[in-house]
């Protein structure tokens, strides 16, 4: 147990670090479930919640995969970077977001102004004409051709 006078990083941290070094040193094998949260409350001394933050820094870092009623898995021995977009400029904040659009169901899409339409030959995630539905192999199609409404 730490002593109760702090100072040093919060208990979670060390716990992150601690189930973290087990795994990258192969103690725990990726693909296998990490121990449940009262059995590391017991290894680590510490509560229920502490241990529950702990594992959520390592599910936040890409090393462990959690699951209700299953458990904890690591799905990776090293921590997994995340992507971080740092804008230089308020100008670039601004291009970000004229080149964003976003896609909603049914191949409708917006940017920022509700049925705001992409320029020619710019590409969407969906495409704008109505979808059509693959006819079942013992059905024969829709009346009206299967066209989504």
């Amino acid at each position: 147990m730490r002593p109760a006078t702090g100072g040093g990083p919060p208990r979670y941290q060390e716990i992150m670090a601690a189930i973290s070094e087990d795994i990258s040193s192969g103690r725990v094998a990726v693909g296998a479930r990490l121990p449940t949260e009262l059995e590391l409350c017991a290894r680590h001394g510490a509560g229920r919640h502490t241990v529950r933050e702990a594992v959520r820094g390592l599910v936040e870092a890409g090393m462990v995969e959690r699951r209700p009623r299953v458990g904890a898995r690591v799905i990776s021995a090293e921590p997994i970077g995340g992507y971080r977009w740092l804008p230089a400029s308020a100008g670039d904040i601004a291009a970000n977001v004229n080149a964003t659009w976003i896609v909603r169901g049914r191949g409708t899409v917006v940017n920022g102004r509700r049925g705001h339409r992409p320029a020619p030959g710019l590409r969407c995630r969906r495409p704008l004409v109505p979808l059509r539905r693959a006819p079942h192999p013992a059905r024969p199609p829709p009346p009206g051709g299967g066209v989504l409404q």
